[in-house]
Formats: C-alpha cells, structure tokens, sequence
C-alpha cells in the first residue's frame, strides 16, 4: 500500500488524505491531543486577538493547497 500512496500525483495524495481523514472522524471517535497542539492553538488564538493573522475558509485553503501542487 505504501508503494502506492507513493505513486500518487499530489493531488491525488490530498485527495486520499481528505478521504482517511473523513474515515477516521466519521465515527466521532476522539484521537486525543498531545500537550504541544493545546500550547500551539494557545499561541495561535494570541495572534488573532493582536490582529497578526487572517484566516481563509477551509475550501479557499484546499483550493490553495492544490495549486501549489500543480
């Protein structure tokens, strides 16, 4: 299986990532957090409060994912 997912073109390999990922939530079934996500998500919710970062939604994001892939 591994050969395979090596063989995929970039975005076919996100493709396949958005699909496990949807498998492995669809159930609800919690994966617990390390620590670090809590401090990182911490960090991250300071910026926005400053006003440092933006946000895109998640299909604006995919859609600029893909295209760096191309």
């Amino acid at each position: 299986m591994l050969d395979q997912i090596k063989g995929l073109s970039h975005a076919d390999a996100l493709e396949a990532m958005e699909a496990l990922w949807d498998r492995l939530t669809e159930n609800g079934g919690e994966v617990p957090s390390p620590d670090w996500h809590w401090e990182e998500l911490a960090r991250r919710d300071a910026l926005v409060e400053e006003g440092s970062i933006t946000f895109s939604d998640w299909e604006t994001a995919k859609e600029r994912i893909r295209n760096r892939c191309k």
